[in-house]
Formats: C-alpha cells, sequence, structure tokens
C-alpha cells in the first residue's frame, strides 16, 4: 500500500517535537493546530477513540475553515499504515499541548 504522506506526516512529528506547533488539546482524545498560510486558516486536528477489543484508532484532519473543505482525512482502521506514525505524532501533540499550557500560566502567574 502506499503512504505518500508518511514523510510529511514524519516532518510535522519532528517539529512537534521540536516546539515548532502549537497544538491545543480539547479533551484527552482531541488535539488541534490552526495555521494561516497563504490566505486560508487551516485547522489540523488528531484524534484517538478505543477500538472494540482494545487498541487505539487514529484520525487525522486537515480542512479549511472558510470555506470548509476537508483536505486530507486518515483514518487507522482504514488507513492502517499510518497508524504508527499518528501513534507517535499524537502522544508528541499531547505533550506539545501540556508544555503550552505550563508556559501560559507562567505568563499569568509573572508579574503577581
Amino acid at each position: 500500500m502506499a503512504t505518500p504522506l508518511l514523510p510529511q506526516l514524519e516532518q510535522m512529528l519532528e517539529a512537534t517535537k521540536q516546539g515548532k506547533i502549537p497544538w491545543k488539546s480539547s479533551n484527552q482524545n482531541m488535539t488541534r493546530w490552526n495555521r494561516l498560510t497563504k490566505g486560508r486558516n487551516y485547522i489540523v486536528t488528531l484524534q484517538t477513540q478505543s477500538r472494540l477489543g482494545g487498541g487505539k484508532n487514529y484520525m487525522f484532519n486537515i480542512q479549511t475553515s472558510a470555506p470548509v473543505e476537508v483536505i486530507v482525512q486518515l483514518n487507522t482502521t482504514v488507513d492502517v499504515a499510518y497508524e504508527n506514525v499518528l501513534s507517535r505524532l499524537f502522544e508528541a501533540a499531547m505533550t506539545a499541548s501540556k508544555d503550552g499550557g505550563s508556559k501560559v500560566i507562567d505568563d499569568l502567574l509573572s508579574g503577581l
């Protein structure tokens, strides 16, 4: 099975680990990143859910907000070849979102 997005997802994983992507966690199962580039607002979401019988399923989406258009949609139930990289990206993104929250709290407490 061809995995044309794999190198780009690996690059996204490395950028996340380096703190270059400001992921925001909505809850323990979803994180998102918004980016305005070339005049368009892109929303990247990464979600996980438990599978019946054990394990996790990962869903990765990129869409625009105006007009709403889905650009990329991966679901590891179907796109099994992406499970490893999306699992690692999810963990790194969740860590990054917690680190970002910690920095915001530091800023809020600064000067009190």
